[in-house]
């Protein structure tokens, strides 16, 4: 099962959230995390909709007006709070948060 949901608002129109969508989405799978990213193209609120549907357990936000400041936004799901970090360290606090939420198995690599 996949441990996070890269929410990618404005995909195909941004290319600043596209590299840095899939940026994450690379070096959270070289690190064996699970990850999907959604890339469709459709609003913003249909991405994060389906993504409380789908049920994973974290939530990552890149959306144009976070990668303007330089931050992505995590969301925990189950808590239902999100914080913004820096891009520079987002491979990090992903990494932490499925590490404390659901333990090193979900790191396989």
């Amino acid at each position: 099962p996949f441990a996070v949901h890269l929410v990618a608002i404005n995909f195909s129109g941004n290319e600043e959230v596209k590299a840095a969508a899939e940026q994450i989405y690379g070096e959270l799978s070289k690190l064996g995390i699970e990850v999907i990213l959604d890339d469709r193209d459709v609003g913003a609120g249909v991405k994060l909709k389906d993504a409380d549907l789908m049920g994973m357990p974290i939530h990552v936000v890149v959306g144009p007006k976070t990668i303007a400041n330089g931050l992505i936004e995590i969301k925990l799901r189950s808590a239902g709070s999100s914080r913004s970090v820096p891009l520079n360290l987002a491979i990090d606090s992903i990494s932490e948060t499925v590490v404390e939420l659901i333990g090193n198995s979900a790191l396989s690599a």
